[in-house]
């Protein structure tokens, strides 16, 4: 894992050096040294770029594009925690609206990027690695979603329950069409 959360302001917003120095350019320099010596070789090993999305830098969107054109092509993003503000306190943590336009965003790239493949286009990086682990998890889908708490699950249902569904039955009917 190499976290780069975003272009460069963003990124030394949520991570400050220590000597307040920018490190950001020696970060995705080395990052690309990493994957493109992982490529030279045809190793099966991959770099994962992770970046963490807070109440103050959270458009997906901009951030996989940003990431997507240094190269990078194993690209995780998700809010820096699994809370919301709301629930957390925590400053950096994203409000439940927040939350759920970030599901809402995805789930639109999601459809999108199932069109490209039904199209026979690639999707890019980023939403390309999303829906691979949608169709993955689809497999294993239980009714709600939600996160563990000290006392039991909390079965709170999710924007992506809904889009995961609608994702198996869009594949099944493409399936039908591309065979």
């Amino acid at each position: 894992f190499v976290s780069i959360d975003g272009w460069r302001e963003m990124n030394n917003y949520q991570r400050p050096s220590t000597d307040g120095k920018d490190y950001f350019d020696k970060i995705v320099h080395n990052a690309q040294y990493l994957v493109n010596g992982l490529r030279g070789r045809r190793s099966r090993e991959r770099v994962k770029i992770r970046a963490n999305l807070t109440s103050d830098y959270h458009d997906v969107k901009s951030v996989a594009r940003y990431l997507e054109s240094f190269g990078f092509d194993y690209i995780g993003i998700g809010a820096i925690t699994p809370l919301a503000y709301e629930a957390t306190g925590s400053t950096i943590a994203m409000t439940y609206e927040q939350l759920y336009e970030l599901e809402a965003v995805q789930g639109e790239m999601l459809i999108e990027a199932l069109a490209e493949r039904a199209s026979g286009k690639r999707p890019r990086p980023y939403i390309n690695r999303l829906l691979n682990k949608t169709i993955k998890n689809a497999k294993n889908m239980h009714t709600t979603m939600g996160v563990t708490c000290g006392i039991g699950r909390n079965t709170m249902p999710s924007i992506l329950t809904a889009i995961y569904s609608h994702v198996t039955a869009m594949l099944e009917w493409t399936s039908i069409f591309l065979e």
